[in-house]
């Protein structure tokens, strides 16, 4: 159970702090839900089917370090056939693991560095986003930087310029 305050991780739309546990009434079945801040709008979780959907705790200032230190120093697999390739990471994005996220980013960018996502652009483009958000969210709130301080050591440890 997670309390009023408390940041969490939320894989559908990133990070968010709660703001609120409430009763709410839908189809005439009553329950507490999750009210949590996600940047600028807010999102309504129940709290029976939280932890099944991927709600978590931020990771720690120590996971958070140690998961920046590994990117950019495992071997990526960009073969296969695109198909294959987004079913991977839309599980990995599923999962709502920080691990997960961090390795999909990296695929995700060895692949736009290859240009082999040329043909698939709207749904890499979506893909890249959710993973990109998440982990430089869950990261920055981690470690205590800027979003965008995140996001640029992160590029610049892929060797990629946007």
């Amino acid at each position: 159970m997670f309390s009023k305050g408390e940041l969490v991780a939320y894989p559908a739309e990133g990070v968010g702090r709660i703001v609120e546990i409430r009763n709410d009434s839908y189809f005439g079945k009553t329950e507490p839900y999750y009210i949590i801040r996600v940047q600028n709008s807010m999102v309504k979780v129940p709290v029976s089917t939280a932890r099944k959907k991927g709600l978590r705790r931020i990771a720690s200032s120590e996971e958070a370090v140690g998961i920046l230190k590994s990117i950019g120093s495992q071997k990526v697999n960009t073969n296969g056939c695109w198909a294959h390739i987004s079913r991977r990471h839309v599980e990995f994005q599923r999962s709502g693991r920080l691990t997960d996220a961090a390795a999909s980013f990296e695929e995700l960018i060895m692949l736009r560095k290859s240009n082999r996502v040329k043909i698939v652009g709207s749904q890499f483009r979506s893909l890249f986003n959710k993973a990109r958000t998440l982990l430089v969210h869950e990261l920055s709130f981690a470690i205590g930087v800027k979003p965008a301080e995140m996001e640029a050591i992160l590029y610049r440890k892929l060797g990629y310029s946007d």
